[in-house]
């Protein structure tokens, strides 16, 4: 799991690497060579498994100068301290710092000296560069000293790592439960407003229902209405027609002719002079 691996990664940065836990302590350490020729470079990679370690470097060449640099690259903490990028399983992306530019220095004169104190963990790697002039081998007498600190030393390094994580833990975990407690009356508060809102959004659905059914009814009861009211107007002139004395209604259409237009246009003048509708002018005059 996740979390389970950024434990991991969280207790190894705490802890560090430091003597004791795999192997035996081993405070002083020592590469030395007196006849290492040099044809062009020649390297020499120091381990450095725990911080606060000091390195101290003693050299000299026969035969002229050479050029001298030291090179640190830091292991990869997510690894436990003791991976780097160069050999079997290491990170891939480790860059190399440069720590001592690189330099010709007269070590055909007398040995040249150095004390590299480091921080952290790595690989430390001093490199002589007769690349100038490869056509001269150099012999080179070199001794270096590792000089681990001692077990009460890392371990006070360790605790100080270790309280100032758990003075951050401590403060992470009581801002987490603050703002959690915060979240959680906030969370009540928020589902109360959606409780309310759903509750007002049932009221104002059950409004727009009602109102939406008593628009289709008033719009049916709309339709009704005119309709009704073209009938009865129909009735109302064809009746009109019908109750005329007979002698105003004869007077009335004797002013025009079957061709004229005023007197087809009206379909209920036609309907009360046709035989079809059960009446003739003889019918309408007898409303008296």
């Amino acid at each position: 799991m996740q979390n389970d691996a950024d434990l991991q990664i969280f207790f190894t940065k705490v802890d560090g690497s430091f003597p004791g836990r795999h192997q035996d302590l081993q405070p002083i350490i020592t590469w030395k060579s007196s006849t290492t020729p040099i044809a062009t470079e020649f390297r020499l990679p120091i381990p450095v498994e725990h911080s606060g370690s000091v390195i101290d470097y003693s050299f000299e060449t026969l035969h002229n100068d050479v050029q001298f640099a030291i090179l640190f690259e830091e292991a990869d903490d997510s690894k436990g301290g003791g991976a780097f990028s160069g050999d079997g399983g290491i990170a891939e992306d480790g860059q190399e710092e440069v720590i001592v530019e690189p330099q010709k220095v007269e070590s055909q004169l007398g040995p040249i000296t150095g004390t590299i104190p480091l921080t952290r963990p790595g690989r430390l790697t001093l490199v002589w560069d007769n690349g100038h002039s490869w056509f001269k081998h150099k012999i080179l007498s070199y001794s270096v000293t590792l000089h681990v600190p001692s077990l009460l030393a890392t371990e006070k390094a360790k605790c100080g790592r270790a309280v100032n994580a758990l003075r951050a833990c401590v403060r992470s975990r009581d801002d987490a439960h603050s703002r959690g407690a915060e979240a959680v009356l906030e969370r009540k508060e928020a589902a109360s407003t959606v409780e309310r809102l759903e509750e007002e959004l049932r009221e104002m659905q059950a409004k727009l229902d009602g109102a939406t059914r008593l628009a289709e009814q008033l719009g049916r009861e709309v339709d009704d209405c005119q309709q009704r009211e073209y009938l009865e107007g129909r009735k109302i002139q064809g009746l009109t027609f019908r109750l005329m004395p007979e002698e105003i209604l004869i007077r009335t259409l004797s002013y025009g002719s079957e061709e004229d237009e005023w007197l087809t246009v009206c379909k209920d003048w036609l309907e009360a002079l046709s035989p079809s509708a059960g009446g003739s002018i003889d019918d309408a005059g007898s409303h008296e």
